[in-house]
């Protein structure tokens, strides 16, 4: 299993030699293909455990991101954004499960063999223009055995920490 640098020190970035990596490469479609095709996915996090490192299933790992159709305005897609599942097998190679909501970026992990699934939202359901005023929500769904999907049903979204409720000023 490979393991996900959670830490950086300045050790391990002083053995970095800067002849081998003066600049990244720009990044291509031929370069790097998307997972979803037609789709811009950006904010991807793994089902971790407790300890940060991403969770095996099936032989690879189960990763949430954001994604949306593919738009010439970046600004638009954040209001057509939906958490989308894709399995990462080995080699790097995400195959898409589906949608999961149609929320923001957020964490997922799994507490007590369930998924919970913290995420932010954009807006206000029945808000007649988009807005970027976000909420923290977490949902939770069983972990699922088999060859169908990883999961059960996703309980309905809980809001975490609604406005005024915390330490969080009102607006």
């Amino acid at each position: 299993q490979n393991r996900v640098a959670l830490h950086w020190a300045a050790e391990g970035l002083a053995q970095l030699d800067p002849a081998r990596v003066s600049r990244l490469p720009v990044i291509t479609k031929q370069i790097l293909p998307g997972p979803v095709p037609g789709f811009d996915v950006w904010d991807a996090w793994p089902l971790s455990d407790t300890s940060g490192q991403p969770v095996d299933w099936r032989g690879g790992q189960l990763w949430f991101a954001l994604a949306c159709e593919q738009l010439d305005d970046p600004e638009a897609r954040h209001f057509k954004a939906r958490i989308h599942l894709l399995h990462r097998q080995a080699g790097d190679i995400f195959v898409p499960l589906g949608p999961v909501f149609s929320e923001g970026s957020g964490m997922a992990r799994v507490e007590d063999g369930r998924a919970a699934l913290y995420f932010t939202a954009s807006g206000t359901k029945g808000d007649a223009q988009p807005s970027y005023r976000q909420r923290l929500f977490v949902a939770r769904a069983d972990m699922l055995v088999g060859d169908g999907s990883p999961f059960g049903p996703w309980s309905a979204p809980v809001e975490l920490l609604p406005s005024g409720s915390g330490p969080y000023q009102a607006p």
